[in-house]
């Protein structure tokens, strides 16, 4: 999760991402369906960093929202290995 988070934030700020980074997540189809799409990557990125006075979400966040992501995406099946199945998609789209 840590690789995936320090890809997504790029060179000049490893240690946190901005809306714009975190909602790269919403371009790829594997990560998005029917009910659940690019607009709610914004969606759940702003429920995260709401009462923090920054505009950027740090590792402890982007877990959080990620667990979130995955509880909405998949209705069914064991939330280890949907997060596990998420893990796995992100990780072949952003090779």
């Amino acid at each position: 999760m840590r690789q995936i988070f320090h890809k997504l934030g790029g060179i000049k700020q490893p240690d946190q991402l901005t809306a714009s980074q975190f909602c790269k997540l919403g371009r790829y189809p594997t990560l998005t369906c029917s009910f659940f799409g690019k607009a709610d990557y914004s969606i759940v990125f702003k429920q995260y960093i709401r009462g923090f006075e920054h505009n950027y979400m740090g590792f402890e966040e982007f877990f959080g929202a990620i667990e979130t992501i995955v509880s909405k995406k998949y209705i069914s099946g064991d939330a280890y290995s949907n997060l596990k199945d998420y893990v796995d998609n992100i990780n072949a789209v952003l090779k």
